[in-house]
């Protein structure tokens, strides 16, 4: 795409009013000296009014390695402390929407004030007939316009990395994302989300997931189980051996799905899951959940034993799986730094604690080598699967590091490898 026709969509797209005739200014120098700073901040001031979904870009946008400047990331991210909650009249009006104009006396109590907010729409407490404490997720309005017009939104500012100089090919992450966002404002695919999850865990008294109420749910409204629990914040004060439990617990809660049924809950957000006092686990939010192929399953197993045994051919093997095409000599061994920090703690059979060599400053190092690395083979592009996945990977590793955990990760991968054995 040349300059002009960028500029005229990055105009239509914001009104086309002068102030982008400014922006457009700013991207020239932002590209000019690598200082994309102000110009995030100007992008923040005009997205301001697309709220929801961007909340989730930005999310998801931190979890992939330079995908975009970190300024854009962190000015995308910002975004979620300015979504205001709906006000009691308007949620009456949405209820009634949902469920009826009778739609009280399906509740003995429902408080009009949200208990949460998300970015697709904010939790209610309520009580059934019985007095059974409730959850009502209640969806904002009109989130597929909103999304629509925050999705052409996030390809100008892909396209406008791929123009900086980006070292990642984004119609890929581009798709998922557009996938992810649509199937986040189906309720009736997060009650299905939630159905498989209770079937995993059914018999496993470790790990809860909340029950849906399937006749005061709807595509808008989802009302489950009301699951009480501690935060992430709050539990890393606790002593080390319940901090272990949580961290076992909830490193099984999230991988015992993928591979024993190829399904992976696809957002690690901290507020996604709550902690009982013994360290049990509760999950949450299942709107981004990805069943993942055969194949890629079979990828990553195979990924962790060419690692393990020093195999050249199975990584070869195990990248083709994963969807990664024209693989170089070069090329791998770039894949492979990443694979390595990555799966580091799970290689290492002894107790330690994950951050040791997994953790912030040794990413950015080793991204920022991967990065030049891949510059120099030219923008590759990731598999759709592979970029999920990556994200769960970073989300449980902040998490694990939160917890300040000390566990034999090899120990617990290799159990659910070997609980799981391929077909």
């Amino acid at each position: 795409m040349d300059e002009n026709t960028f500029f005229e969509r990055l105009k239509r797209y914001s009104g086309g009013s002068l102030a982008l005739t400014v922006l457009s200014k700013k991207y020239l120098s932002a590209k000019k000296t690598g200082d994309h700073e102000a110009f995030s901040q100007d992008i923040v001031k005009r997205l301001g009014n697309f709220r929801g979904p961007l909340m989730k870009i930005g999310q998801f946008l931190a979890m992939v390695p330079d995908i975009l400047p970190e300024p854009y990331v962190k000015a995308l991210s910002s975004l979620q402390a300015q979504a205001p909650p709906m006000g009691g009249l308007f949620v009456k009006r949405r209820l009634r929407g949902e469920l009826g104009p009778h739609w009280h006396r399906f509740f003995k109590d429902f408080n009009l004030e949200p208990f949460a907010a998300a970015s697709i729409g904010q939790v209610h407490k309520a009580q059934d007939l019985k007095g059974k404490t409730l959850a009502c997720k209640l969806q904002y309005p009109n989130m597929g316009g909103i999304i629509e017009a925050d999705l052409s939104q996030l390809q100008l500012l892909l396209t406008l990395y791929e123009k900086i100089g980006g070292s990642l090919k984004t119609q890929k992450f581009f798709e998922e994302i557009q996938t992810y966002l649509y199937e986040e404002i189906d309720y009736k695919n997060e009650a299905q989300n939630i159905e498989i999850f209770q079937n995993i865990f059914n018999n496993d008294s470790n790990v809860s997931i909340p029950r849906v109420v399937p006749n005061l749910s709807t595509d808008r409204l989802l009302t489950m189980s009301y699951m009480k629990g501690e935060s992430l914040e709050s539990f890393s004060k606790k002593p080390l051996f319940l901090r272990n439990r949580a961290a076992k617990n909830l490193f099984f809660a999230w991988y015992h799905p993928l591979y024993s049924f190829g399904y992976l809950h696809g957002d690690p957000h901290a507020g996604n899951y709550l902690f009982s006092s013994k360290g049990n686990i509760t999950l949450l939010d299942f709107g981004c959940v990805r069943k993942f192929t055969p194949e890629f399953i079979q990828g990553t197993r195979l990924l962790y034993e060419a690692l393990k045994t020093n195999k050249e051919d199975m990584l070869v093997h195990a990248y083709e799986l994963w969807g990664f095409k024209s693989l170089t000599k070069d090329l791998i061994e770039t894949l492979t730094l990443w694979a390595t920090f990555l799966y580091g703690p799970l290689l290492d059979n002894r107790t330690r604690p994950i951050s040791e060599t997994y953790n912030g400053k040794a990413g950015k190092e080793v991204a920022k080598k991967v990065l030049k690395d891949l510059k120099a083979h030219g923008k590759i592009e990731l598999p759709r699967e592979f970029i999920l996945m990556d994200r769960a990977a970073v989300g449980m590793g902040a998490a694990f590091i939160k917890l300040k955990a000390e566990l034999n990760w090899h120990q617990l991968f290799e159990h659910i490898l070997k609980s799981n054995p391929v077909a």
